[in-house]
């Protein structure tokens, strides 16, 4: 069975309380000052609070219920000493009404809050920055913290849960989910000054159950926008579970440079990880587990030198925009909010168990005539892919296959570099869905189990 985590669970934790579990994820240094910090319990004596704020110092917030409470955690901490904002009991602090977080400043920490029962008065819940005419946030962190249907009660209002500005920062550890409305769920923006070349983190979260909005903009990370295509972000999304992630097609959309996806995991998600704009990114190392839900994909590939390697791809149902990999046509001398045509893609040592979909020249038509050219396919396992899962939109003489293995039977035309052998499909899954097979001959991803474990990502109070 796939591990999932129950509303009232959440619920639950949060108000009856999990003692340490605060002190478990933050340093030493802070969790003496968690004990020892400025107690308040009103937005007047949080806000005095924070204005005499140190680096070193720890403000903590009364469990219980702040209502209407917008947050400014301004600040300049040091390194090794940041100043933190944190819950008396992480899970406790219940953030309701209209209420949001802006952090500005250096070396902030701020942990253990909850967003529930309410929605931000602006566009974002949490921003690493105080809006556009603000200085940008670098070096803080936001660690254990919880949004949950925390929505607009208009569904086309727009609006973005968590918004990181600026550089070095780093979400960590939180729980997202039951996001309805109009906007992206954690999104790295480019309009401040000195937020490219940013080198975020946002790794080890939960990203729970989004339901279809029907309409672009509901992805659960966006990285840049077209307006920013051509900048470096090198943002690092590592060890998150995305789980029934269905916004809209781009689960993860990548419109920057030098971004790696790494070791996530895709549960029954209806969509795919997209490099839709910029270049050099990676995504490696991840596990996509569809278990036989419609339009759950893997990865769409656009635009240069992006590489695909080392990844699981288990029972993906998704077609065309939803395939389990698909290598789009381009637009030549395209525009910024068109499609770039591929060049110098790279796929290689994946494994594929029971995919549907394999598509090459996704949406050729009378505007994206480029086919992609000088990219490889190579040294990949296909188990149990039957014939039909290759689909040729146009032309594939620009894709190089070698070295690729199959159970077979073997594909009628071009054998896509398919060497068939007999091998026995897998018996044994693991609690994720993802079948127990080794590499062979080489070929092949060489994971041996899943990147990690439930009671490794969230909050600790939500299990």
């Amino acid at each position: 069975m796939t591990p999932t985590i129950s509303r009232r669970a959440i619920s639950l934790a949060m108000f009856a309380g999990v003692s340490g579990a605060l002190l478990s994820r933050v340093n030493p240094s802070q969790a003496a000052g968690v004990l020892a910090g400025t107690f308040v319990r009103t937005p007047a004596e949080l806000e005095n609070a924070i204005a005499k704020a140190r680096p070193g110092d720890t403000i903590v917030m009364a469990n219980g219920s702040w209502k209407d409470t917008q947050i400014v955690f301004a600040g300049q901490g040091l390194p090794g000493t940041p100043i933190t904002l944190a819950a008396q009991t992480a899970g406790q602090v219940l953030l309701n009404g209209k209420s949001k977080l802006n952090i500005i400043g250096e070396h902030l920490v701020v942990s253990g809050l909850v967003f529930r029962d309410g929605y931000s008065p602006d566009s974002e819940v949490i921003s690493f920055a105080g809006g556009k005419k603000s200085a940008p946030s670098n070096h803080c962190r936001v660690t254990e913290c919880t949004i949950l249907n925390f929505n607009e009660p208009d569904k086309t209002t727009d609006g973005c849960w968590v918004n990181l500005h600026g550089r070095h920062n780093r979400v960590d550890h939180c729980h997202f989910e039951g996001k309805t409305n109009k906007g992206v769920t954690v999104a790295v923006r480019f309009e401040l000054l000195n937020s490219d070349e940013n080198h975020h983190s946002i790794d080890h979260n939960y990203f729970g159950p989004r339901a279809p909005f029907n309409a672009n903009g509901a992805e659960s990370i966006r990285i840049g926008t077209g307006a920013f295509s051509t900048l470096t972000s090198a943002t690092l999304v590592e060890n998150n579970l995305f789980e029934g992630c269905s916004g809209e097609l781009e689960i993860i959309s990548i419109k920057t440079w030098g971004n790696i996806i790494r070791g996530n995991i895709f549960l029954r998600s209806a969509g795919t990880v997209t490099f839709r704009q910029g270049r050099f990114n990676l995504v490696e190392g991840n596990l996509f587990v569809g278990s036989g839900e419609a339009d759950a994909g893997g990865v769409r590939i656009i635009n240069t030198d992006q590489t695909v390697r080392n990844n699981v791809f288990v029972s993906l149902r998704g077609t065309e925009m939803h395939s389990g990999l698909s290598f789009m046509n381009g637009v030549p001398n395209r525009t910024v909010a068109s499609y770039g045509p591929v060049l110098r893609g790279l796929v290689e040592n994946n494994t594929f168990y029971d995919v549907s979909a394999f598509t090459f020249g996704l949406h050729a038509d009378g505007e994206r005539v480029q086919a992609p050219r000088d990219s490889l396919f190579r040294n990949n396992l296909l188990i149990n892919c039957p014939p039909s899962s290759f689909i040729v939109k146009s032309s594939v003489e620009g894709i190089t296959f070698s070295g690729n293995l199959s159970n077979g039977p073997t594909l009628p035309g071009k054998n896509f570099g398919l060497t068939v052998k007999a091998m026995e499909a897998p018996t044994q899954f693991d609690a994720w869905g993802m079948p127990l097979l080794k590499s062979e001959f080489g070929v092949g991803s060489s994971m041996t189990k899943a990147p990690f474990e439930r009671k490794d990502v969230g909050p600790s109070y939500g299990r």
